[in-house]
Parts: structure tokens; sequence; C-alpha cells
């Protein structure tokens, strides 16, 4: 069994094998997995992350992944992740930021951001907690030419 919770700015999945929670903060899209990243929170994640950018898509955003207990993802879920980042950057995507605990986790984030070109290290981005992430990603969005 699944469940859907949806208002404008947040959009939420949850099945019985792990969540996400997607919520629009400004110009920073945040995502929040937990439990196991598998095919139908996937599924979910990449059809709402393009609804809840709406006027966003196309111009300059952030992603933030504040996912302290997700589990590794399945090949098949890596793969859905490479291409959710591939269409991150076309939609406007600028930056990135992570907080994640699992070894596991965050060797799989290292692929899937070198699967989709991204050449700033990891450990570059990675943070022990939202706020952190959070400010890091609105200084960057600052420093951004007005017209962006």
């Amino acid at each position: 069994m699944s469940s859907i919770a949806q208002t404008p700015d947040k959009h939420q999945f949850k099945n019985k094998y792990g969540s996400v929670s997607l919520e629009r903060n400004g110009r920073i899209i945040v995502a929040s997995f937990v439990g196991a990243i598998n095919a139908g929170v996937l599924k979910y994640f990449s059809e709402h992350l393009e609804l809840l950018l709406g006027e966003l898509k196309g111009r300059p955003w952030c992603y933030l992944n504040n996912s302290p207990e997700a589990m590794v993802g399945t090949e098949e879920a890596e793969a859905v992740l490479i291409e959710s980042g591939r269409l991150g950057h076309k939609w406007g995507c600028v930056q990135a930021a992570y907080v994640l605990t699992s070894p596991v986790a965050i060797a799989q984030t290292k692929r899937i951001r070198e699967n989709i070109g991204i050449e700033q290290p990891l450990s570059d981005v990675l943070f022990s907690n939202e706020d952190d992430a959070f400010q890091y990603l609105t200084a960057f969005l600052d420093q951004l030419p007005e017209s962006s």
C-alpha cells in the first residue's frame, strides 16, 4: 500500500519500503529519501520534480538531497537517479548539496554525479545537517548575477 500527500510546495510519497518528500523553498528543491530507494519511490520523485519546479524550470535553482536515513538504491534506481540528474541540469539546476550518512549511499551518489558529468568533488557539497547545506545553496544562489 502506498500513500500520497500533496500541496503546491510539497509532495510526499510513501510505500512499505521507503518514502520521498519533495519540497520547494524559494529556488531550492529539497528531496528527502527514507528507507529503500525503490522503483515506486523513484517514479514518484521523477514525475513530481518537474511539477514542483513550476515556473523555476529553465531558471537557476538548486537541489538539496537531505537523506541521512536513506538506504542505497538498486542498479535500476541508480540509472533513474542519473537520468533525473541530467534532466535537473537541463531544467536549470546549477548546484546541489547532500546530507547523507551511509558510506554506501555516499559512494553511490559519487558515482551518480560522475555519470551525470559533474566534476566538483562530492566532498565539497556533503554536509552533516540540512541547515548547513541550505545555507550553502542560498549563498550560492545569492552570488549569481541578478539576471539569473
